[in-house]
C-alpha cells in the first residue's frame, strides 16, 4: 500500500522530531511523542501502524535523549518529585499481588503498562523545566484534542447514538475519549481569558470542535465531570476573575445547547432517573459485585482480576453479554479489586498529594502580581477533578493522559520554585553589591580635606 501525502508528512515530522531531540534536547522528543500519540491512527495510516509501534519507539528515543542530558535535566531527582514515591509503591504492590494473580497474562500486561506510565511521568516532570516548555506542552494538548474534534466532525462514526472509531491509543471508545477531552477544557478557558491575541484566537478556534466531539461521545460520566469542573473553577478562581469566567461559561453553555440534539439531552436525563436505564443499572450491579469481591479478596487478584471473576460476582451481566468477561466500569473499584485495598489507598494518596502540590503553588503565588502560576494550577486541578469524576464511570487506571497532567502539576511547582530561588539569589546579590558600594564610598568633602592636610 502506497504511503499517502499525509502519511509522508507525518513520517517527516516523526523522524525529524526524534532526530532533533538529540540536538535541541528532550523537550522536542516529548512533544514528538505527544504528536505521535494524537496522530498515529489518523495521519499515519498507510505507514504500517499495525506493524510498527510508533509511540513505543518515540518513548525509547525520548528516554535515551533524557539519559544523555541527565546532568542538566535531573537535578531535582526524587526530592523534587514527592508524588513519585506513591507511584513506586503502587508498582511494588502490583509485583506483590502478581504472585497470586487470577489471570497471569493480563496481570503482566497491566504491570508493564503501569510501569511505562510511571517512567513517562518521571520524564515529563524532569523535562518540562521552563514556562516556555510548559506552554509548548499545553499547546500540543490543545492541538491534539482539536485534531480529535476535527476527526469527529469529518470522519467520526455514530454507533447507537455515540461517537466511535476515532481517537488515540487507549481512548478509542466514546467514554474514554470523552474522559480525555474534558481535561483540555480548563486550558482552553485560560488561554481565552488570559492569553495574548494569538492564543485567544487559537483557543477559540479549537473549542467548538472539542465541545462537539464531547457532545457526540454522549458520555454521562463526562457530563457529570464537566458539572463538577464548573463548580471547582468558581470556587478556586480569584474573585476579580470570576465575572469573566462566568461570562465564558455562559457562552460555552450556549454553544453546548446549540450542538446537543434530542438523543443527547434524553441520555442526560437518565442521570436522575438511572433506575429506568439498563446501562446505568448494569453499572450499579457491577459496583455491588466489585464490593463483594473486595470483601472476599481484600488484597486483590491482580491485573484483569475482576474480569476473571466477573462470572462469579456479576453472573447475570456476563450471561447477558454471551458469557464475555465484563469490567467493573469504575476506576477506583477496579483498583481495589485488582490491586487490593492497599493499592486503592496508594492510588488515592497519589492524587491527594498532587492536589496538595497545586495548593502549594497557589499559596506561594498569593502575593505575586504574576497571575500565571495561580491560573495554571487552577486549570490543572479542574482538569483532574473532571477526570476523576468521569473515571468513576470507566476503567482508567492505565489512562495515559491523566498522568501527563499530574506530572505537569509537579513540573509547574518546580518551575515556580526555581524562579523564586533565582529571584532571591539575584536580590541577595544586588543587596551585597549595594553594601560594597557603601563601604568604599568616601564623601567628596571629607576626601578634599584629607588631600589638603597632606
Amino acid at each position: 500500500m502506497a504511503v499517502s501525502k499525509t502519511g509522508l508528512l507525518w513520517l517527516i515530522i516523526y523522524i525529524g522530531g526524534l532526530g532533533t531531540t538529540f540536538i535541541k534536547g528532550p523537550i522536542i522528543g516529548l512533544l514528538t511523542y505527544m504528536f505521535t500519540f494524537y496522530t498515529q491512527f489518523s495521519w499515519a495510516r498507510g505507514v504500517k501502524v499495525g506493524l510498527y509501534r510508533w509511540s513505543f519507539y518515540a518513548a525509547i528515543v525520548l528516554l535515551a535523549s533524557y539519559l544523555l542530558k541527565r546532568g542538566s535535566y535531573a537535578k531535582e531527582a526524587f526530592s523534587r518529585i514527592p508524588q513519585l514515591k506513591w507511584l513506586i509503591l503502587i508498582i511494588i504492590n502490583m509485583l506483590f499481588v502478581s504472585l497470586f494473580a487470577a489471570d497471569p497474562k493480563e496481570n503482566q500486561e497491566a504491570v508493564v503498562d503501569f510501569i511505562k506510565l510511571v517512567v513517562l511521568y518521571y520524564l515529563i516532570v524532569n523535562i518540562v523545566k521552563t514556562r516556555m516548555h510548559y506552554r509548548m506542552f499545553i499547546w500540543v494538548q490543545i492541538w491534539g484534542n482539536f485534531l480529535l474534534g476535527w476527526l469527529a466532525y469529518t470522519k467520526g462514526d455514530m454507533v447507537g447514538g455515540r461517537l466511535e472509531n476515532i481517537g488515540a491509543p487507549g481512548i478509542r471508545g466514546s467514554n474514554h475519549l470523552a474522559n480525555h477531552l474534558i481535561m483540555s477544557l480548563p486550558f482552553i478557558g485560560n488561554l481565552t481569558l488570559f492569553g495574548n491575541k494569538w492564543e485567544k484566537l487559537g483557543a477559540i478556534a479549537a473549542a467548538p470542535f472539542i465541545l462537539n466531539a464531547l457532545v457526540l461521545c454522549n458520555s454521562r460520566g463526562a457530563f457529570l465531570g464537566i458539572a463538577l469542573m464548573l463548580v471547582t473553577i468558581l470556587v478556586l478562581s480569584k474573585s476579580q476573575n470570576r465575572s469573566r469566567i462566568i461570562i465564558g461559561l455562559v457562552l460555552a453553555g450556549v454553544l453546548f445547547t446549540f450542538l446537543a440534539d434530542e438523543r443527547i439531552l434524553n441520555r442526560l436525563q437518565t442521570i436522575q432517573s438511572y433506575e429506568e436505564d439498563g446501562s446505568a443499572m448494569g453499572r450499579i450491579d457491577s459496583w455491588v459485585g466489585a464490593l463483594k469481591m473486595v470483601s472476599d479478596y481484600p488484597f486483590g487478584k491482580g491485573g484483569g482480576g475482576f474480569q476473571a471473576y466477573s462470572h462469579v460476582y456479576i453472573p447475570e451481566i456476563v450471561e447477558k453479554h454471551g458469557g464475555e468477561p465484563r469490567s467493573v466500569h469504575n476506576t477506583f473499584l477496579l483498583m481495589a479489586t485488582d490491586w487490593g485495598i492497599q493499592g486503592f489507598f496508594l492510588f488515592f494518596i497519589f492524587y491527594f498529594s498532587t492536589f496538595l502540590e497545586l495548593h502549594k503553588i497557589r499559596r506561594r503565588s498569593g502575593t505575586d502580581h504574576d497571575n500565571f502560576y495561580y491560573v495554571e494550577s487552577v486549570a490543572i486541578e479542574v482538569a483532574l477533578v473532571g477526570f476523576l469524576v468521569s473515571a468513576t464511570f470507566g476503567s482508567r487506571i492505565y489512562g495515559e493522559g491523566v498522568y501527563w497532567y499530574c506530572a505537569l502539576a509537579t513540573a509547574l511547582s518546580n518551575i515556580q520554585q526555581n524562579e523564586i530561588l533565582k529571584q532571591s539569589i539575584e536580590k541577595a546579590s544586588e543587596e551585597e553589591d549595594e553594601e560594597v558600594e557603601l563601604e568604599y564610598d568616601i564623601p567628596s568633602s571629607d576626601s578634599n580635606r584629607a588631600v589638603n592636610k597632606v
